[in-house]
Protein backbone atom coordinates (compact mmCIF):
# COMPACT_ATOMS: atom_id res chain seq x y z
CA UNK A 1 0.00 0.00 0.00
CA UNK A 2 2.71 2.45 0.96
CA UNK A 3 4.65 1.46 -2.13
CA UNK A 4 1.70 2.21 -4.41
CA UNK A 5 1.26 5.61 -2.74
CA UNK A 6 4.94 6.43 -3.26
CA UNK A 7 4.81 5.24 -6.87
CA UNK A 8 1.68 7.35 -7.43
CA UNK A 9 3.41 10.43 -6.01
CA UNK A 10 6.48 9.80 -8.16
CA UNK A 11 4.33 9.28 -11.22
CA UNK A 12 2.35 12.47 -10.61
CA UNK A 13 5.57 14.38 -9.96
CA UNK A 14 7.18 13.12 -13.15
CA UNK A 15 4.05 14.01 -15.14
CA UNK A 16 4.11 17.54 -13.71
CA UNK A 17 7.80 17.90 -14.52
CA UNK A 18 7.21 16.61 -18.04
CA UNK A 19 4.35 19.06 -18.54
CA UNK A 20 6.50 21.91 -17.23
CA UNK A 21 9.34 20.99 -19.58
CA UNK A 22 6.96 20.61 -22.52
CA UNK A 23 5.57 24.10 -21.85
CA UNK A 24 9.10 25.53 -21.63
CA UNK A 25 10.07 23.80 -24.90
CA UNK A 26 7.05 25.40 -26.61
CA UNK A 27 8.03 28.83 -25.23
CA UNK A 28 11.60 28.41 -26.50
CA UNK A 29 10.36 27.29 -29.92
CA UNK A 30 8.17 30.40 -30.13
CA UNK A 31 11.12 32.61 -29.14
CA UNK A 32 13.25 30.89 -31.76
CA UNK A 33 10.57 31.46 -34.41
CA UNK A 34 10.38 35.14 -33.43
CA UNK A 35 14.17 35.42 -33.67
CA UNK A 36 14.15 33.75 -37.08
CA UNK A 37 11.51 36.16 -38.35
CA UNK A 38 13.43 39.15 -36.98
CA UNK A 39 16.71 37.91 -38.49
CA UNK A 40 15.04 37.37 -41.87
CA UNK A 41 13.52 40.88 -41.80
CA UNK A 42 16.83 42.50 -40.84
CA UNK A 43 18.61 40.54 -43.58
CA UNK A 44 16.00 41.77 -46.06
CA UNK A 45 16.53 45.37 -44.91
CA UNK A 46 20.33 45.16 -45.08
CA UNK A 47 20.18 43.56 -48.51
CA UNK A 48 17.94 46.41 -49.68
CA UNK A 49 20.26 49.04 -48.22
CA UNK A 50 23.29 47.38 -49.85
CA UNK A 51 21.51 47.26 -53.21
CA UNK A 52 20.47 50.92 -52.88
CA UNK A 53 23.99 52.09 -52.00
CA UNK A 54 26.04 49.76 -54.21
CA UNK A 55 23.71 48.86 -57.06
CA UNK A 56 22.74 45.33 -58.02
CA UNK A 57 25.23 42.65 -56.97
CA UNK A 58 26.90 40.37 -59.51
CA UNK A 59 24.88 37.28 -60.46
CA UNK A 60 24.56 34.59 -57.77
CA UNK A 61 26.14 36.80 -55.09
CA UNK A 62 25.13 39.20 -52.34
CA UNK A 63 26.83 42.41 -51.32
CA UNK A 64 28.87 42.45 -48.14
CA UNK A 65 27.07 44.30 -45.34
CA UNK A 66 30.08 45.07 -43.15
CA UNK A 67 31.03 48.21 -45.07
CA UNK A 68 27.54 49.73 -45.32
CA UNK A 69 28.15 52.42 -42.66
CA UNK A 70 31.32 53.55 -44.46
CA UNK A 71 29.62 53.52 -47.87
CA UNK A 72 26.64 55.48 -46.55
CA UNK A 73 28.93 58.00 -44.85
CA UNK A 74 30.96 58.50 -48.04
CA UNK A 75 27.81 59.02 -50.08
CA UNK A 76 26.38 61.41 -47.51
CA UNK A 77 29.60 63.41 -47.66
CA UNK A 78 29.42 63.55 -51.44
CA UNK A 79 25.78 64.62 -51.35
CA UNK A 80 26.60 67.38 -48.86
CA UNK A 81 29.44 68.49 -51.12
CA UNK A 82 27.18 68.43 -54.20
CA UNK A 83 24.49 70.36 -52.33
CA UNK A 84 27.04 73.06 -51.55
CA UNK A 85 28.20 73.47 -55.14
CA UNK A 86 27.53 76.76 -56.83
CA UNK A 87 26.96 75.47 -60.38
CA UNK A 88 27.16 78.95 -61.90
CA UNK A 89 30.58 79.53 -60.30
CA UNK A 90 31.84 76.22 -61.68
CA UNK A 91 30.60 77.02 -65.18
CA UNK A 92 32.27 80.43 -65.00
CA UNK A 93 35.60 78.96 -63.81
CA UNK A 94 36.89 76.35 -66.28
CA UNK A 95 40.08 75.97 -64.26
CA UNK A 96 38.14 73.98 -61.62
CA UNK A 97 36.54 71.61 -64.14
CA UNK A 98 39.31 68.96 -63.89
CA UNK A 99 38.98 68.86 -60.09
CA UNK A 100 35.18 68.59 -60.32
CA UNK A 101 35.46 65.79 -62.87
CA UNK A 102 38.00 63.95 -60.72
CA UNK A 103 35.64 64.14 -57.73
CA UNK A 104 32.75 62.92 -59.84
CA UNK A 105 34.81 60.00 -61.19
CA UNK A 106 35.86 59.06 -57.66
CA UNK A 107 32.26 59.18 -56.47
CA UNK A 108 31.16 56.93 -59.33
CA UNK A 109 34.00 54.48 -58.64
CA UNK A 110 32.89 53.97 -55.04
CA UNK A 111 33.79 54.87 -51.47
CA UNK A 112 37.36 53.52 -51.65
CA UNK A 113 38.08 55.76 -54.63
CA UNK A 114 36.53 58.73 -52.82
CA UNK A 115 38.76 58.12 -49.79
CA UNK A 116 41.86 57.83 -52.01
CA UNK A 117 40.86 60.96 -53.93
CA UNK A 118 40.47 62.90 -50.68
CA UNK A 119 43.78 61.54 -49.37
CA UNK A 120 45.42 63.07 -52.46
CA UNK A 121 43.93 66.45 -51.51
CA UNK A 122 40.82 66.32 -53.69
CA UNK A 123 37.37 67.28 -52.50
Amino acid sequence: MLLSIVLGIVLVGSVLVTLRYARRVRELEEESDDSDRLRARLAELLTGVARALKGPPPPLTLHDWSDLPRVADAMRGELEWIAGIDARAILDAPEVWPAVLASARAALAGPDAVAAHRARGGR
